[in-house]
């Protein structure tokens, strides 16, 4: 999902299923317990800010804001689906989703 518009004409909203609905024909990423996980957008200019958010059974699980663009993987092992969300300014952002599976 993007958002990109102008403040000054109005704003916009999005519907979607939640991301472990958007996910569940993705595969999961294998990683290790408590393994450093970086996220980097492909873009010219990366965000100003970047949100975790951990789905649990369609709710919100945690939300975290990144220093360093990364975060650490579960201890417990098992699938895990996190959103993230990159804002470049007040009118400005992307969200994506993913999986990865704790092993």
């Amino acid at each position: 999902m993007y958002n990109w518009f102008d403040e000054k004409k109005g704003g916009n909203s999005h519907l979607n299923p939640p991301p472990e609905e958007t996910t569940k024909n993705i595969d999961a990423i294998a990683v290790e317990p408590n393994s450093n996980i970086t996220i980097r957008f492909d873009t010219k200019y990366q965000p100003k800010q970047i949100e975790i958010i951990h789905w649990n059974q369609g709710e919100i699980e945690s939300k975290v804001i990144l220093n360093n663009e990364k975060f650490s993987a579960p201890t417990i092992p098992g699938i895990y689906v996190y959103e993230v969300i990159g804002r470049w300014d007040e009118t400005h952002d992307s969200a994506h989703a993913f999986r990865i599976e704790v092993k």
